[in-house]
């Protein structure tokens, strides 16, 4: 089964299935076993998760987790949903001044990137898929990536160094561009994040 879902519950935008085509930068999307179609979303402030591109989940910046999945894994939730919005308030902020410079900090991204990316599998429906083990086992190796890779990230989103593709660990893969992040799991879990758009994009 395919769910498509909207993740904020202030702003509301369109998430659609398109025909599928080439495109110039990368969309935040997920890819389905039938080609024909794809899911996108923003070209900014946008975090898709795609598991075995059957199950599709969409987020907008660091909003999107559901609290009673956020106390399964252990976290405060009440904390978590303050970080998240702190952090959604600085993004939007940052993304309306096209602050390269905020958006590429270290600072910025440490905090931010685990958020952006748990906003869109820290969902019941994931769990239901998932488990709550196997997405914690995930979380780990997510937050274990984009710790040892955020001072990367941040050299690649400020333009001092070029894209990057790689292999993390034995079994996971990632590209990191121009303000994107893509992270492939072992597990068939796809996760892109879009911080901001590319070059020529508003």
């Amino acid at each position: 089964m395919t769910t498509l879902k909207t993740c904020f519950p202030i702003l509301v935008w369109l998430i659609v299935c398109l025909p599928q085509a080439s495109y110039g930068q990368e969309f935040c999307r997920c890819e389905f076993e039938n080609k024909t179609y794809s899911a996108i979303g923003t070209n900014a402030a946008c975090n898709a998760y795609c598991y075995n591109k059957i199950h599709c989940e969409i987020a907008f910046s660091a909003v999107g987790a559901n609290a009673s999945t956020v106390s399964k894994v252990g976290l405060d939730v009440q904390k978590y949903r303050s970080d998240s919005y702190r952090i959604t308030a600085t993004h939007i902020a940052a993304l309306e001044k096209r602050d390269i410079t905020k958006l590429s900090s270290v600072k910025f991204l440490a905090e931010a990137l685990p958020l952006f990316m748990r906003a869109t599998y820290f969902r019941e429906s994931v769990a239901n898929t998932l488990t709550i083990a196997k997405m914690m086992e995930l979380d780990k190796d997510i937050t274990g990536f984009l710790k040892d890779q955020t001072p990367t990230i941040a050299r690649i989103f400020s333009g001092e160094a070029k894209p990057l593709t790689g292999k993390w660990g034995d079994k996971h893969s990632y590209f990191i561009g121009a303000g994107v992040i893509r992270f492939t799991h072992a597990n068939g879990v796809q996760l892109v994040s879009v911080v901001f758009a590319g070059e020529g994009q508003p």
